[in-house]
């Protein structure tokens, strides 16, 4: 089974991150895991990111393109704020 598992970090390093990071490590022990990850951003570069995220187009792109060529047979979003937005459930869901 193919998995692909989406993820933004926060600026700090949280709980959140470390239980993508264990989560992907054991799920590849028994399959095929692909990993994306967004990173949130500082400064104003951050406020654009949130103000964006509602509908994070560049981020759509990207997860359209590795489930085109990836390919996987379940899609786990892990954490959606602010990286790549709510978006990414309706580009999964397409």
């Amino acid at each position: 089974m193919k998995i692909l598992i989406i993820h933004s970090y926060y600026l700090i390093r949280g709980g959140e991150d470390v239980v993508f990071e264990r989560e992907s490590s054991l799920l590849e022990q028994v399959y095929t895991v692909e990993k994306m990850a967004f990173i949130n951003k500082e400064g104003w570069l951050g406020g654009w990111q949130f103000f964006i995220s509602i509908w994070n187009a560049s981020a759509a792109r990207k997860i359209k393109k590795k489930i085109r060529t990836y390919q996987p047979d379940i899609v786990h979003i892990h954490n959606w704020h602010f990286g790549c937005g709510p978006a990414v459930i309706r580009t999964v869901k397409e």
